[in-house]
C-alpha cells in the first residue's frame, strides 16, 4: 500500500515535468480567490510529500490493450473454409 501523502493522492495534479518537480496543485476543493491582477484564482499548491486528512487513494490505472495490426482484427478475420456451414431448409 502507497503512503497517504500528496503525490499518491487521486485529487492532486503534478505540475512541470515529473521527474523534475515535487510541486503539483490540490484540486480537492474549488480555488481559491486571488488578489492578484494576474491570475482569478489560485489551486492551493502543495509538496509531493505533503498529506492531508482528506487524502483518497488514486484509483489504479487501466492496463493499456494492445492495439491490433491493421486487417488483424478479430471481426474482419475469415472463418476457415473447412468448418461445415449450416444448412437452412425450407419448410
Amino acid at each position: 500500500m502507497s503512503e497517504a501523502h500528496c503525490d499518491n493522492c487521486r485529487f492532486w495534479k503534478q505540475h512541470g515535468t515529473p521527474s523534475l518537480s515535487r510541486l503539483g496543485f490540490c484540486r480537492r476543493r474549488v480555488p481559491v480567490v486571488s488578489i492578484s491582477t494576474v491570475e482569478a484564482s489560485l489551486w492551493p499548491e502543495t509538496k509531493h510529500e505533503d498529506w492531508c486528512g482528506e487524502y483518497e487513494a488514486k484509483p489504479p490505472q487501466a492496463v493499456p490493450q494492445p492495439v491490433p495490426e491493421p486487417g488483424t482484427s478479430p471481426r474482419l478475420q475469415q472463418q476457415p473454409l473447412d468448418k461445415p456451414r449450416l444448412q437452412q431448409t425450407m419448410p
